[in-house]
């Protein structure tokens, strides 16, 4: 497989499917969430308009797994209760919360990574 076949890269820290919250999350949450954090879609700043289909069709969920899913990562709480989420949407809108930090090849510190992330949010659609 060529670098261009392989398309691009998404980094992941390995000690994130080790960690008590993660591992609290269904089997299916946890596919889901994997899924979206590596589709192409998503782009460098985890903010991205989303749509369920290819979610499905990338998972094999049907559309109701998924939303169960979907409302998991939404209402995810940390050992003491408090609200915690793994995504978070507004209309057409979908934002992994934290998706940016934990990436080990983004640093806002750097210019060109700054641009290209205010790049990325100002092709975003208007939200009402």
């Amino acid at each position: 497989m060529s670098r261009r076949e392989r398309g691009i890269y998404r980094g992941v820290y390995v000690t994130l499917v080790d960690s008590e919250s993660f591992q609290q999350l269904s089997p299916v949450a946890r596919h889901v969430f994997l899924t979206l954090r590596v589709m192409r879609e998503v782009g460098l700043t985890c903010i991205w308009q989303f749509f369920l289909e290819p979610v499905c069709q990338r998972t094999g969920y049907q559309a109701a797994e998924v939303e169960a899913a979907f409302r998991e990562l939404e209402s995810a709480t940390d050992g003491e209760g408090h609200p915690d989420p793994w995504i978070r949407r507004e209309g057409q809108l979908m934002w992994i919360v934290n998706g940016m930090r934990h990436d080990p090849t983004v640093n806002l510190d750097d210019p060109k990574h700054r641009r290209a992330v205010e790049k990325w949010l100002q092709g975003l659609p208007r939200q009402k």
